[in-house]
C-alpha cells in the first residue's frame, strides 16, 4: 500500500492507521521517505484483528527526515488482502483536515498507460455555495509520488469549469525521479478564469498502477 504523509505546519498531525481484519498474525514493515527520496525502514507487527495508530510526525522527526512531504509504503509480504490501511491529515489550530487516499501497488503488473482523474477539486476561488468568508483564497494541490526505483514521466491537464464556461489547460511535463514527491501547485493556472470554482485533474503515466501516487488538496 502506498500513501504521501503531509506536515503542512507545525500544529498538523499526521496519522496512518493499520487494521488486521484476520484473525492470524500479520507481518510486515513500514518504509516512511521524505521528497527526496530517502527513507527508512521499521517492521510492523499486528496481532489477530488487531488494530495500532502510527505517529508520521514522531517518525519523521525520530528518523530526521527533512520536508513536509514524503511517501509512505507498507509492505505485507503475505496475507496482505487482510490490511486495511487509512491514513489523515488533520490540524486543529488552522482548522484543517484532510484524508490522503492509499493505493495498492503490485509489482507483478504489465506495464500500461495509466488515466487518474481528481474530479470535483475546488481551485483558488471557493464556489459561493461553501459560504465561506469573503476573501477566502483556497491553495489547491496535487502530490505526485514516484513509488519506484526508477526516474518516471507524467503528464497532467486541469478541465476547469466556471459558471458560464469551461476549459482545459495543459500542465508542464513532470519528470519524478525515483523514490521522490513533488508538489502541483494548481492556484496560478495560466488561461484558468477566476470564476472558475472547480476543476478535474487529469494525469497519465506509463507504468503499473501505483507507481505514481497522486492525491489532490485544496486547503
Amino acid at each position: 500500500m502506498e500513501t504521501v504523509w503531509w506536515l503542512p505546519r507545525a500544529t498538523a498531525s499526521d496519522y496512518l492507521m493499520l487494521a488486521n481484519a484476520s484473525r492470524q498474525p500479520l507481518s510486515g514493515s513500514l518504509v516512511v521517505s521524505d521528497a527526496a527520496g530517502h527513507s527508512i525502514r521499521q517492521a510492523v507487527n499486528l496481532g489477530a484483528a488487531e488494530t495500532q495508530r502510527l505517529d508520521l510526525r514522531a517518525i519523521t522527526q525520530a528518523a530526521h527526515l527533512e520536508g513536509a512531504e514524503g511517501g509512505v509504503t507498507v509492505l505485507v509480504p503475505t496475507g496482505g488482502g487482510n490490511l486495511i490501511v487509512s491514513h489523515i491529515v488533520f490540524d486543529e489550530t488552522a482548522g484543517m483536515s484532510a484524508t490522503m487516499k492509499t493505493f495498492e501497488r503490485n509489482g507483478a503488473e504489465k506495464p500500461r498507460l495509466h488515466t487518474m482523474r481528481a474530479p470535483m477539486m475546488a481551485l483558488a476561488n471557493p464556489d459561493p455555495v461553501l459560504q465561506f468568508p469573503g476573501g477566502t483564497k483556497l491553495v489547491p494541490q496535487v502530490f505526485l509520488r514516484n513509488t519506484t526505483s526508477a526516474p518516471l514521466d507524467a503528464a497532467a491537464s486541469l478541465n476547469w469549469r466556471s459558471p458560464s464556461q469551461s476549459g482545459t489547460v495543459a500542465l508542464p511535463e513532470m519528470a519524478l525521479a525515483a523514490g521522490a514527491t513533488r508538489v502541483l501547485t494548481l492556484a496560478a493556472s495560466a488561461g484558468v478564469p477566476e470564476d472558475a470554482y472547480w476543476a478535474t485533474v487529469v494525469l497519465k503515466y506509463q507504468g503499473r498502477h501505483g507507481d505514481i501516487v497522486p492525491i489532490a488538496t485544496s486547503f
